[in-house]
């Protein structure tokens, strides 16, 4: 039988491996946008995107990309009844929540939950 500290060590290794694949994943998401927002994005202003044009850049729904602009997360600005999203800050955002150092904050986390299961009686 697998003693607790080489069963969690197993677990953690995969755990990491499966979040530097998802980061690689995301990095390559990010270089794609940059590349779809580059200077011959269509549009009468192509600095800007309609939640709907957002959410097709960052893949994903536009009331998802809504709730990102109520949240404060991501600026939003007003053109009448319109919503319009930066694509500079869309970059940004997407850049932010890919950012590698969250990858560095779990592990410390994990390092902290393994310590203390070795400590505990």
């Amino acid at each position: 039988m697998i003693g607790l500290e080489q069963a969690l060590a197993e677990i953690v290794r995969l755990a990491v491996s499966d979040l530097r694949d998802e980061i690689a994943m995301l990095r390559a998401e990010v270089k794609e946008l940059h590349t779809r927002l580059g200077p011959g994005a269509e549009g009468a202003n192509p600095r800007f995107l309609s939640p709907d044009d957002a959410a097709v850049v960052a893949g994903g729904d536009p009331e998802t990309v809504r709730e990102w602009t109520r949240r404060g997360d991501l600026p939003v600005y007003h053109a009448g009844r319109l919503l319009r999203i930066q694509k500079s800050d869309l970059v940004a955002y997407l850049a932010r929540k890919t950012d590698p150092s969250n990858e560095v904050e779990d592990l410390a986390r994990v390092r902290e939950l393994l310590q203390s299961v070795r400590n505990s009686p």
